[in-house]
């Protein structure tokens, strides 16, 4: 019988029998099209390899196996392998069960494994390059029967009392599972032709064989039945290891005669599936192979806090669980498993309000708490976490899929880390903060990749500031969050400060723009960002976000190369990949790239994949299904641009392998878009300039990292590149005293360190600032070029001198840009009257193409300016000063002239003016930064850098001073400006260019355009190179800032249309003028060379 398969096997290779296979297999693809699904694509690779399997030419499969993927050029070499239908028994498919198949009439040979496939329903499973089953369909759980599997391990139970049938059921689905044809030396040779040899072969030994099995059944016969089989264990593939723990098999009648035969089962596996049946290795075994050892985290304190819940959570409002009837629910799943964990409930605007209520509430009492009591309760809580910490890092790992060895010594000790630093804050708060107070009730919204940790980011400084806070967890990954909220109240925070609401994507909306929060924390994509930005646009509501990123990770020639693949494997698999500081953009020298590539490869090829309670795994499961699709996409993307992919296994399910993509441009979306995957994209450069050039050719500045043995390259680089963090031989190193947040598209606002703190309070001076979003035209605001009026007086009054007998000479103010006098280019003035109505000047009138001007003059000067020292700087804004004061007359005629105000007040603005000058001078080289007392060994340098290109846009109050008070703090911290001075008096600023030409300032670092503020202001706010935007006019106006600085989601400082005191010292040039001149980067340098140990 084989022997004829055999030969039918060979025929097999001839033309019509060829021919013939290929039609019964394209009939069999046409009846399984239905159940691949979204796989359909594939059915010719399918085709493709059943028939080079049948020709002998496809080695590395198995033959049950259909492919949906090229191992070789696709990532998660994903299967599908034939189950049976459920009225026929698993078994292996070796000569030991031929006489099964026989029942069954399975054909054999190639035709047996089409018939396999035709016949049992598709069941996903993982097969790995050498064709090997590494990760298993699932038995199923019975009484007597436990069945528990991870990467790592696959542990069969059969307990006592369970039936010799049962047991031997067990094993045949395990052997069914591990099945390999001929595996030796991870290669399969499963061809047709070697079959039918085989099988011909086994055909003239089919008589001994049956002698031999009679023999065996003889031997059975005489034993007892209430012989126990035990310690069947130890079943070692070379990936993935399964279990098979018999005890206590009970022996019933319908076993009799089968009891000799397990063992015969047992043998006839391990030589079939090349399964080693061993003891516990020795120490020796152990040290030769280094293999790794199951090391799985025990959950069941985390099952049984789930149980305690009955499996569903409502929200947690005022220390209370609160779970609404008539509210749907979300499912929260293990994404290693798929196994629902529990059930949350999504609510509704009447949660929001009734979270915020309780916030609102509670902040009265708790914002006049004293500091020491703040302190005493975020110390409680730190302890009770602290306490907790194993249930926390568990159930952390189970609701996101990281792996436990993260969420224990990373994610849940900064939590505490957090706790602890801003108890502090809390306590210093009336000493060190002096000038600010809390805002009032704190919206946060955070993301699912760090779930317990950015929470603390959030509600830590929110907290120790004298805020209360309502959180939003993300839709899948809410647990912790209720964890944590259940362990505040255990901990004693007084009912109402911290609530969280559970809920879809649109409950962030709803929270974001309730009227009773005054202040947003976000951290999530870029996209929801800017949907926020615009949500929130003219409410008065603060609004901090940490977005999303694509940080670059710089390697020198003079890196130690061995060290930076390890600080590669942190930068971009850590939490796989799933980091918004991720270093996803690999930057090579040139002279080391290729020897770089291959020790990453080689490094590669070690990482673990496995599940989130495994301790020994590098890389955990993706957050769901949809996610992983998404990275697909971008990789499928690159290989249709011809890029090279390199990757490594992964298990089935949720699990994306660690992707190296080589040979792409910088214009791929997978260089320039956020990918949040383990995918590694790696580019070469020359020198440190192209280094750099490329480092910041991205419209994300979030996280970067250095890898130089050279110091002074290092912090060169450091400096150069625009981004919050800078690690040097180190990447994604956080600490609670370093404030973490990005440049450009990466956002603003700082999460950590007391420059994270002002994101939570605001000036005493400020009251309230909730509005009701103003109603105004996006499209139509500021859109139309001389909107408010004539240029020309219709009274046509005499100017005449001051003598009254010649005419006064006539003077022309220009626009001021890039250093010179520049006429407005549609060469349209605007009249400009004085105090009693009558015409005093004409101004020129800017258009979009000035305001493209000025900004282009402004952004060649900023790099420049920013990089001389705060010395010299100061020396240039002293320097206007002692020209302001030469010209202290004129401004003092002037101003008396165009606004009416008494010569008292015009001396006390000009005097005010100088004073401000010299006030920002002074601050030029005090402000620079510091150093970050962090848990790092090393040095963690605060530097505070400038913003970049400024738009200004000031008010009619103060135009001198006000304009000064302005400009000054943006320019003395390096940054340029471009500056619209007061709509109805700009003749003051227009008189100042003479001063700044005549005071050594560099060209383009003070730019000045006149006319209509909001036609001005539309287009700088519109503007890509505009890094901030600050509007001092309207509540329209300052609404469309707002709205249209998502843009690019530039920074935005406006007023709402109140006024504020400009002579007062904390309203004109208080500490918030620094904040919004400076933006914080954190550079990181570690240590350890000589003090390692």
């Amino acid at each position: 019988m084989k022997g004829e398969e055999g030969k039918k096997g060979k025929k097999g290779k001839g033309g019509k029998g060829k021919q013939k296979e290929k039609d019964e297999i394209d009939e069999l693809c046409d009846e399984i099209q239905v159940k691949l699904g979204p796989q359909q694509d594939n059915l010719r690779k399918f085709i493709d390899l059943q028939t080079k399997l049948h020709e002998g030419v496809c080695e590395k499969r198995l033959a049950a196996t259909i492919a949906t993927h090229d191992l070789k050029k696709v990532q998660g070499p994903v299967r599908y392998q034939a189950r049976p239908p459920e009225d026929i028994h698993i078994h292996p498919l070796d000569a030991h069960n031929q006489r099964k198949q026989q029942k069954r009439n399975a054909p054999t040979g190639i035709h047996k494994y089409l018939h396999i496939v035709e016949k049992w329903t598709l069941w996903p499973c993982l097969v790995d390059v050498t064709g090997t089953v590494i990760s298993l369909p699932p038995l199923t759980n019975s009484e007597n029967t436990k069945i528990s599997s991870d990467t790592t391990d696959i542990l069969v139970e059969v307990t006592s009392g369970t039936s010799l049938t049962k047991a031997k059921e067990v094993m045949n689905a395990l052997v069914f599972m591990t099945h390999k044809l001929k595996l030796n030396n991870n290669n399969i040779n499963n061809t047709t032709a070697a079959e039918g040899k085989k099988e011909g072969e086994a055909e003239g030994k089919k008589k001994e064989g049956e002698a031999e099995g009679k023999k065996k059944e003889g031997e059975a016969e005489g034993k007892k039945e209430e012989e126990v089989a035990e310690g069947i264990q130890g079943l070692q593939l070379e990936r993935k290891r399964v279990i098979l723990k018999v005890e206590q098999v009970k022996v019933e009648e319908e076993d009799t005669g089968d009891l000799a035969t397990l063992s015969e089962d047992i043998n006839n596996m391990a030589g079939l599936v090349d399964v080693k049946t061993q003891n516990k290795p020795s120490i020796s075994q152990i040290f030769t192979t280094m293999e790794y050892g199951p090391a799985l985290e025990d959950h069941k304190v985390a099952q049984a806090w789930l149980d305690s819940h009955d499996g569903k959570f409502g929200h947690f409002i005022n220390n209370k669980w609160v779970l609404p009837d008539d509210r749907s629910t979300y499912a929260t799943r293990d994404p290693c498993t798929d196994r629902v964990l529990a059930t949350t409930i999504q609510g509704t605007q009447q949660d929001v309000d009734q979270a915020v209520g309780a916030a609102r509430e509670a902040y009265v009492a708790w914002s006049q708490l004293s500091g020491h009591g703040r302190a005493r309760h975020l110390y409680s809580i730190a302890r009770h976490i602290q306490k907790h910490s194993r249930l926390l890092a568990v159930i952390e790992a189970l609701d996101n899929g990281k792996t436990v060895r993260e969420t224990r010594d990373c994610d849940v000790p900064l939590v505490a880390r957090h706790l602890y630093y801003h108890a502090g804050w809390a306590q210093l708060k009336h000493t060190h903060m002096q000038g600010w107070k809390s805002i009032g009730v704190v919206g946060a919204i955070v993301p699912w990749n760090f779930p317990v940790m950015l929470l603390a980011w959030k509600v830590c400084p929110a907290l120790a500031m004298g805020n209360t806070v309502v959180l939003k967890p993300a839709t899948s990954t809410r647990l912790s969050a209720l964890l944590f909220a259940e362990i505040c109240a255990e901990a004693g925070l007084p009912a109402g400060v911290f609530n969280v609401v559970t809920g879809g994507g649109g409950m962030g909306t709803q929270l974001a723009t309730h009227h009773d929060v005054d202040k947003v924390a976000f951290t999530g994509s870029t996209e929801v960002g800017q949907i926020l930005r615009r949500a929130t646009a003219g409410t008065g509501k603060k609004l901090s976000l940490e977005l999303g990123g694509k940080s670059p990770v710089v390697v020198f020639e003079s890196a130690d190369l061995d060290s930076a693949v390890e600080g590669v494997v942190d930068a971009i698999w850590f939490n796989q990949g799933q980091v918004c500081s991720a270093g996803s953009r690999l930057l090579v020298q040139e002279s080391v790239f290729a020897r770089f590539i291959s020790k990453l490869k080689h490094r590669m090829s070690s990482l673990r994949l496995g599940s989130s309670m495994d301790k020994t795994a590098d890389m955990g499961a993706v957050i769901d299904d949809g996610q992983r699709l998404a990275i697909t996409k971008y990789v499928d993307e690159a290989r249709r641009q011809g890029a090279q992919v390199h990757q490594v296994d992964c298990p089935r399910g949720c699990y994306f392998p660690p992707t190296l993509i080589t040979g792409v441009s910088t214009t791929s979306p997978c260089v320039t878009q956020e990918i949040f995957g383990p995918v590694l994209v790696a580019m070469s450069f020359r020198t440190a300039k192209e280094g750099i050039a490329l480092a910041n050719n991205s419209i994300y500045g979030l996280g970067a990292s250095v890898f130089t043995e050279k110091i002074t390259l290092a912090i060169e680089v450091a400096k150069m590149i625009k981004a919050g963090a800078v690690w040097v031989n180190c990447h994604n190193m956080f600490d609670a005293a370093a404030g973490f947040g990005g440049y450009k598209q990466s956002g603003y606002g700082r999460d950590g360190g007391k420059e994270g703190l002002y994101e939570y309070i605001k000036p005493c001076w400020e009251g309230e600032l909730r509005f009701t979003s103003p109603n105004v035209n996006l499209e139509t605001f500021g859109a139309t070029y001389m909107a408010d009026g004539p240029s020309i007086t219709p009274t046509n009054p005499k100017i005449v001198s001051g003598a009254g007998i010649l005419p006064r000479v006539d003077r022309t103010y220009k626009l001021y840009y890039g250093g010179t006098q520049k006429r407005p280019d549609a060469n349209y003035c605007r009249v400009i009257n004085d105090a009693t109505a009558k015409a005093y000047a004409l101004v020129g009138e800017s258009n979009r193409k000035d305001v493209r001007n000025a900004v282009e003059a402004a952004g060649k000067a900023q790099s420049g300016w920013e990089r001389r020292s705060g010395f010299n700087r100061s020396q240039i804004l002293y320097y206007i000063g002692e020209n302001l004061e030469q010209r202290r007359e004129e401004f003092i005629t002037h101003l008396t002239t165009v606004m009416g105000c008494t010569t008292e007040e015009a001396v006390a603005e000009v005097d005010g003016t100088v004073e401000r000058l010299f006030h920002w001078a002074a601050l030029c080289d005090k402000h620079g930064g510091e150093v970050q007392e962090t848990n790092v060994y090393g040095t963690v340098l605060r530097v505070h850098e400038a913003v970049g290109v400024v738009g200004v846009a000031c008010p009619d109050q103060y135009p001198l001073l006000a304009f000064v008070s302005l400009v000054a703090p943006a320019v003395a911290r390096g940054s340029t400006v471009v500056a619209i001075p007061s709509q109805s008096y700009p003749t003051l600023a227009l008189a100042l260019y003479q001063v700044l030409e005549t005071s050594d300032l560099p060209a383009g670092v003070i730019n000045i355009l006149t006319g209509n503020t909001d036609h001005i202001t539309k287009y700088l706010t519109e503007h890509q190179d505009i890094q901030a935007m600050w509007y001092f006019g309207s509540l329209a106006g300052s609404k469309f800032v707002e709205h249209t600085s998502a843009v690019n989601l530039k920074r935005t400082w406006v007023n709402y249309g109140q006024k504020r005191n400009w002579a007062d010292q904390e309203e004109g040039a208080g500490q918030e003028f620094l904040y919004q001149a400076t933006q914080v980067k954190n550079v990181w340098l570690t240590a350890g060379d000589i003090f390692a140990n």
